[in-house]
């Protein structure tokens, strides 16, 4: 029921791959990849047979969709 709300598989593991290159000029360089993520939120209710639906708590998916580059020199 999760995944039909947020729109994808929140069970399945997904990959993002990506790469970058950075021209050093010979000087110590630190290339750091950080993960995109689409994030959707959810509340979660239990249908009640009579009467309002009862609020159980709400929840966030997480699913990674690209990469971030970063360079430190």
């Amino acid at each position: 029921m999760v995944s039909a709300g947020v729109g994808f598989n929140v069970t399945s593991e997904y990959t993002v791959t990506d790469s970058n290159t950075v021209d050093t000029n010979g000087r110590f360089t630190e290339l750091v990849a950080y993960p995109y993520y689409r994030i959707k939120y959810f509340d979660v209710y239990d249908e009640a047979t009579f009467g309002s639906d009862n609020y159980l708590g709400s929840g966030e998916a997480w699913k990674p969709i690209g990469v971030c580059f970063a360079v430190f020199d």
